[in-house]
């Protein structure tokens, strides 16, 4: 014996059929060859229209390509796991297994308690090898057990390899006659998945000690065995079948290793499990081998080994050949069983007692489908008032998002507004920079101011001159009189002047900058402030002309002396210039307006600044919200994808309850029709096979794998 698992090579390379392993069609270019990642069939588009996802095949958890027929087997393991209740370490059909022998569990609790010392070299060897050879399991079980773990393990692999070392160490202690080989892992862990630790040891114990004959225990293998007497009995049942043994003789040399791994990793799980359920009754051993027979000869042996064995795996199915057992053991009933007389009204009444409780298991088989759909219902409501509040939390973070898009719309046209002025000023600026560079002179505000102030003053002093000199006294004085009003009206509104400049020196604009309106407030006032300028350059213009027409009346004015008109009209013209001087000087001043514009523009470029990282601000706020909307989103697409999952899960039991019902109605028309139409009489003959039939009814309803 080969120390390792027993296992089926299958090859993943493409081009290796040329029809499809399905439908038999042959591949071409317009039937293109796929390949189902479950079970490496090579099949045709048709065949192949389904996805799931695929343990073992990559780290992804991507759905791919599965044929149809795996497709099939996925949904039925799961309804038979679901059916059995079956766990991890907790009693389902093991126990069944073990009351059908009538063995006594609590006995059996008590054994499992007490481990013996008498030769731990088998054990040690267990010990050692157990890490290794469960990685070795993972690697090799085939797709269909691997499915089957999924749903049944829920434990992590320390839990699972205690539990194994505990059951199969326990077992070796006590019976070191048996020996260890490494299938006997494989078969204490898919009988854990089936029982608890004490009913797997309890299996075990009834296994090697009660119904495995002593020449295939483990240690004694080892020394050689040629497996006849099971060849035997399998080429009896071939003849029963009236099969011809001819082609299967080379496939039945190699069986062996089918028999020592109890069948497991050579069929579909649930086809293994039925194999395996055949073991723990009466003359166990012996129907496991005819059923094991039974399964062989559903199939026709043309290639070579290897691939038998791999068609064996992907086609034989329990229901193909449980017709072909039944027949056998009938046959073998009806020659060594005695004739027991049965009325025709016990009949009819355990046929009615049959399919009465036929209909009570289904009844509540659909009261069980109800409830469940009743649950799938009220998780579906919650759901949808979760994926309703989740709408409700993106629509108001919508509503937000657009309100933060609109106040970033009005901050950029607010920003453009603002360099459009800016833009205005930049040009106003560069005007009144070729402005100053044609003038042949600059000169500061109060430079100015004091000139203006000495300028007046000469005035006033050239008045009282001409007032002195003037030939007509009351014309004079009232002309002085005007004139000095003039000047203090003049005076007044210099020194208004003045503050008006120092207001552009230093202009106090406000420093909020949330508003362009102030920055077109204080432009306005610089504005107004050139206005009054050019008005105050006017007035004093006018008063020059005034001046000049004193002089030119004191030139009219013959009573003056010559000399005195000598020594006056130089004064007279230096007047004159000065005054012309004060017109450009206030010129000067309207000019000189340009530092408060550039000031205020200094302004609006800091406003400009402040508005910009406003605009980043919300723009980060807009992202922030983005960000937050989006989890949101993704949970509730996902929780839609689970709406939709109940809701086709939902759609599957409904049909199931409905093809229950016509089941029960079916069941009923049975019973009705027994009723009705009694029987007639059976002959002896007819009694023997309708004993066997009951007989095998019975056993039937006490294993629940099918």
């Amino acid at each position: 014996m080969k120390g390792n698992i027993f296992h089926i090579d299958i090859s993943s390379q493409r081009q290796q059929y040329k029809s499809c392993l399905i439908c038999f069609k042959d591949f071409s270019v317009m039937t293109k060859e796929h390949q189902c990642k479950r079970c490496k069939r090579a099949v045709c588009d048709k065949c192949a229209q389904n996805k799931m996802i695929i343990l073992g095949y990559s780290k992804s958890k991507d759905p791919h390509r599965v044929c149809n027929i795996c497709k099939s087997e996925s949904d039925i393991l799961k309804q038979f796991v679901k059916t059995n209740i079956i766990q991890f370490n907790k009693d389902s059909l093991g126990i069944e297994w073990l009351k059908n022998l009538g063995v006594d569990i609590r006995q059996i609790k008590e054994q499992y308690r007490i481990q013996e010392q008498k030769d731990l070299l088998e054990y040690n060897q267990f010990i050692n090898q157990l890490d290794s050879i469960y990685d070795e399991i993972d690697r090799k079980m085939n797709y269909s057990i691997r499915d089957f773990m999924s749903l049944v393990v829920q434990v992590d692999k320390g839990s699972v390899l205690g539990s194994i070392r505990n059951v199969l160490g326990t077992f070796l202690r006590n019976y070191p006659e048996v020996g260890f080989h490494p299938s006997l892992i494989f078969t204490t862990l898919i009988l854990l998945c089936l029982s608890s630790e004490v009913t797997s040891y309890g299996l075990l114990q009834v296994m090697y000690t009660q119904l495995i004959p002593k020449a295939l225990h483990f240690r004694n293998l080892r020394l050689g065995y040629d497996f006849k007497s099971e060849l035997g009995v399998m080429i009896k049942s071939f003849h029963n079948l009236k099969i011809p043994t001819e082609p299967i003789k080379p496939f039945l040399q190699e069986v062996g290793p089918y028999i020592v791994s109890m069948t497991i990793n050579a069929f579909e799980i649930q086809t293994s499990l039925f194999m395996f359920s055949q073991l723990f009754q009466e003359d166990g051993f012996n129907e496991f081998i005819k059923v094991l027979a039974c399964s062989f000869s559903v199939h026709q042996f043309k290639d070579s080994i290897e691939k038998n064995k791999l068609f064996i795996l992907w086609n034989v199915k329990d229901q193909q050949f449980q017709k072909y057992y039944y027949e056998t053991k009938k046959l073998r009933s009806d020659s060594n069983s005695s004739v027991r007389s049965m009325s025709q009204s016990e009949q009819q009444q355990q046929l009615e007692n049959k399919f009465k409780q036929q209909i009570i298991l289904l009844q509540q088989e659909n009261t069980s489908l109800k409830q469940e759909i009743n649950v799938d219902k009220i998780r579906i409501s919650k759901q949808k008032i979760e994926i309703d509040q989740l709408n409700d939390q993106i629509q108001s973070f919508e509503i937000e998002l657009k309100n933060l898009r609109n106040q970033y719309q009005k901050i950029e046209n607010e920003n453009s507004n603002l360099l459009e002025s800016n833009q205005n000023l930049k040009l106003q600026f560069m005007k009144q920079e070729k402005a100053n560079e044609s003038s042949s002179f600059t000169l500061s505000t109060k430079s100015d101011s004091t000139h203006l102030e000495n300028e007046l003053l000469k005035c006033k002093q050239e008045i009282e001159v001409l007032k002195l000199q003037n030939t007509n006294p009351t014309q004079m004085a009232q002309l002085v009189k005007l004139k000095n009003e003039q000047i203090a009206k003049l005076t007044q509104e210099k020194s208004e002047l003045e503050k008006k400049i120092e207001e552009l020196e230093e202009p106090k604009i406000s420093k909020r900058t949330s508003s362009v309106a102030q920055i077109s407030s204080v432009i306005k006032d610089l504005e107004d402030g050139k206005n009054l300028l050019e008005k105050k350059n006017q007035e004093i213009l006018n008063l020059k002309k005034q001046i000049q027409e004193l002089q030119q009346q004191k030139k009219s004015d013959q009573s003056m002396t010559s000399s005195q008109t000598l020594v006056d009209n130089p004064q007279r013209n230096s007047k004159v210039d000065n005054e012309d001087d004060i017109s450009d000087d206030l010129q000067l001043l309207i000019q000189d307006s340009d530092p408060a514009k550039k000031i205020a523009a200094r302004n609006v470029k800091q406003m400009i600044g402040k508005l910009n990282e406003e605009l980043i601000y919300y723009k980060t706020q807009a992202k922030l919200k983005k960000e937050q909307v989006e989890p949101f989103r993704q949970k509730s697409e996902s929780l839609q994808k689970q709406l939709d999952y109940l809701v086709e899960q939902n759609k599957e039991l409904q049909i199931e309850i409905e093809h229950k019902q016509d089941l029960i109605q079916e069941l009923e028309k049975k019973r009705v029709k027994q009723t009705i139409d009694p029987r007639p009489q059976v002959v002896q003959e007819d009694r023997k096979v309708l004993n066997e039939n009951k007989q095998s009814c019975a056993a039937n309803s006490d294993c629940k794998i099918f």
